[in-house]
């Protein structure tokens, strides 16, 4: 009988550990973006995942001359892996190839392209342009900032709400078990 009741406790523990504590970390988004055109220089490139990574790899590769990109450095943080790149991309298409090693220790790897189209020569109304652009450029990054801060609201709910599945489950574990000591008391 304590064999069915441990073997029951151990079942339901089981059913009520959520999946999310098992996931691996997926690509979310770069920049640039994947299939994005980008009209001006390209200098480091940032790839950024759902989930925790512990370390990370990438290569640039100029699709045209089959040349890879001169790196000069890799960040990895939390959830990001950051390439710096010794020289600013040329004109042409693009193909990034990264690789992660989540904090659940698996391999993760993947790829996607974008195109550098930069204006060759710089003239007063590209300057213009590009202090609009880098305008821009500073509010939408204050735009992903506060896209971060809602993730991480979202983290925070999730993994509340993970703790309240484990502890409804613990309870419920206590309740058979209390039952169980009954039900086993009454037959002796």
């Amino acid at each position: 009988m304590r064999k069915k009741i441990s073997l029951l406790m151990i079942l339901s523990i089981a059913l009520l550990v959520p999946q999310q504590v098992f996931a691996h970390s997926h690509y979310e988004a770069s920049t640039p973006g994947e299939n994005e055109v980008v009209n001006e220089p390209v200098n480091e490139v940032t790839v950024t995942f759902d989930g925790g990574i512990a370390a990370g790899d990438m290569t640039i590769t100029n699709e045209e001359t089959n040349e890879e990109a001169s790196i000069s450095s890799i960040e990895v943080e939390a959830t990001s892996i950051l390439a710096i790149l010794e020289d600013e991309l040329e004109n042409g298409s693009y193909l990034v190839e990264w690789e992660n090693i989540g904090d659940d220790t698996h391999v993760i790897e993947g790829s996607f392209t974008f195109e550098v189209n930069a204006p060759e020569e710089v003239t007063p109304e590209d300057e213009q342009a590009a202090e609009e652009d880098a305008a821009n450029n500073a509010e939408n990054e204050m735009t992903e900032d506060e896209q971060g801060d809602t993730a991480s609201e979202t983290e925070e709910t999730e993994s509340g709400s993970a703790v309240l599945w484990i502890s409804l489950g613990l309870v419920a574990l206590f309740i058979i078990g209390l039952i169980a000591f009954a039900v086993s008391r009454r037959k002796k």
